[in-house]
């Protein structure tokens, strides 16, 4: 495969390799400057180094041409790197980087902790790749190219990926790159939905009937961002009752035990489906409801990628670069809280475990979740639904 001869400024690259090792939702963020990146290249081979459990919401798309899948939780803190099992995968993943020649990396992460900037500049530069396009807070110097990260409160995640794919140099023109994209790209197939489907219907439900998804878990990295049961029982049952709606309890495994709670404290019945999904039969669900409430989740960002509108509900993290895309609502306390967000926050990690009150979380009150529901029901324009904190 060619490589750079020269001025890496007006040289396209053949292969590019995709840096991602978020989880589902970061991924899902990423698929409109990957879809950017295909069109501006569309003779390059593009390869995603992503999580194994993450491929998954890649295939199919059409927007990568492979895969280098990197366990990155092995090496999440320095003292990992020294056990030898480790650090032998670590240089088995460098040794496959430079095996497949990249001319270019594209970094899609922000350079937050020191550990995770080094991580990252050791395997820009061990790929060998003469571009590297990526986010700069003033710890990017081993980048080539860069777009400036002027915090998590300054733009949203996909803005910010479009602006590095836009950073790059020769390939297309870019079309308004700069643009918040219309939604997440999910390839959701036609056996998938048929799975989905008939897990709909082995729970008495069918995809005629006009369905509602809630969604109580957060994913792994963050339980803080729960919203209370007893809360979405309340809103569950008001919507179902209002509207005519089937309820749907969506989630993990380890959120079965939540929605059990969910469930057991709502006066309607409910198809709890927690645990009973893999990432393309939960994405044929989604499609099936005609409204997802939940929180700040990967969840979210699925049902946004197939088209289904998202109430969501948020707290301790950043609604400005976080919320779901396409047609959502965010639900929060406004005026904000002066701790809010405490995740996200300028150039800044912060606490990912929140304040153990969650006072955020607190003032949100169910007739808040209920109104932004409602009005996405009707298929109001896309907002940011607040209400005035109780005294």
């Amino acid at each position: 495969m060619a490589r750079y001869n020269g001025d890496v400024r007006h040289s396209d690259p053949r292969r590019i390799l995709v840096m991602m090792l978020g989880d589902i939702g970061d991924l899902l963020l990423a698929t409109p400057a990957l879809r950017l990146l295909r069109d501006r290249y569309p003779a390059a081979c593009i390869v995603a180094m992503t999580k194994p459990t993450t491929v998954r919401v890649l295939e199919g798309t059409g927007l990568v041409d492979g895969f280098l899948p990197v366990d990155k939780h092995l090496f999440d803190r320095p003292a990992a790197t020294l056990r030898p099992a480790v650090l032998l995968r670590l240089l088995r993943s460098v040794s496959e980087m430079r095996r497949q020649r990249f001319d270019a990396v594209v970094l899609l992460h922000h350079l937050v902790t020191w550990w995770g900037t080094l991580k990252f500049a050791g395997l820009s530069l061990a790929s060998g790749a003469r571009l590297r396009a990526g986010l700069d807070n003033g710890r990017g110097v081993f980048l080539t190219h860069r777009a400036v990260d002027r915090g998590f409160d300054a733009a949203h995640e996909s803005t910010y990926w479009l602006r590095v794919v836009a950073a790059m140099p020769g390939g297309r023109p870019a079309r308004q790159p700069l643009a918040e994209p219309d939604r997440p790209i999910f390839n959701l197939t036609d056996e998938a939905q048929d799975r989905a489907d008939a897990l709909l219907r082995s729970r008495g439900l069918t995809p005629g009937d006009r369905m509602l998804a809630i969604h109580p878990g957060s994913g792994a990295y963050s339980v803080a961002r729960r919203w209370f049961p007893d809360r979405f029982a309340v809103v569950a049952d008001t919507l179902a009752e209002r509207h005519g709606l089937r309820v749907v309890l969506l989630g993990n495994a380890d959120e079965r035990e939540l929605a059990d709670q969910v469930a057991g404290q709502m006066r309607r019945p409910a198809a709890n489906l927690a645990g009973c999904t893999a990432l393309d039969e939960l994405a044929g669900v989604l499609r099936r409801c005609a409204l997802l409430v939940g929180n700040d989740s990967g969840v979210a960002h699925m049902a946004a990628a197939v088209g289904t509108p998202v109430a969501a509900i948020f707290g301790p993290f950043n609604h400005n670069t976080w919320h779901p895309l396409g047609n959502s609502l965010v639900v929060r306390v406004s005026p904000a809280l002066p701790c809010m967000p405490c995740v996200n926050r300028g150039f800044k990690r912060g606490y990912p475990e929140g304040c153990p009150p969650r006072y955020c979380l607190q003032e949100v009150t169910p007739e808040m979740v209920v109104a932004a529901a409602e009005a996405l029901l009707d298929t109001a324009p896309k907002a940011v639904a607040t209400s005035g904190r109780r005294t």
